[in-house]
């Protein structure tokens, strides 16, 4: 999801500040939908990934390598699990 220029360095705030923007507001989409009970636990896995990629895209715009890297890949993982758990759910 994010993007690196060609020196390494994540993008620019410019280019962040949108995307940030986007995620945020999915991430206050999800959280008004009431889930049922089965679903809670995926559910917060979703909304723990989408603060790690908020999270970890904020922290790339202060170059703060390891963080914004562990926050986006901690989110990466918290966001399929929950996506997973959600599929099974439906397939039942």
């Amino acid at each position: 999801m994010h993007e690196l220029n060609p020196a390494g360095r994540p993008a620019s705030i410019i280019t962040m500040v949108p995307i940030i923007q986007d995620v945020q507001k999915i991430r206050r989409d999800f959280v008004d939908i009431s889930p049922p009970s089965c679903a809670r636990g995926a559910s917060n896995l979703i909304v723990n990934g989408l603060d790690n990629f908020i999270n970890g895209y904020i922290a790339s715009m202060g170059y703060e390598d390891t963080l914004w890297e562990r926050k986006l890949r901690k989110g990466e993982e918290d966001f399929s699990n929950g996506m997973d758990q959600l599929t099974v759910l439906l397939d039942e």
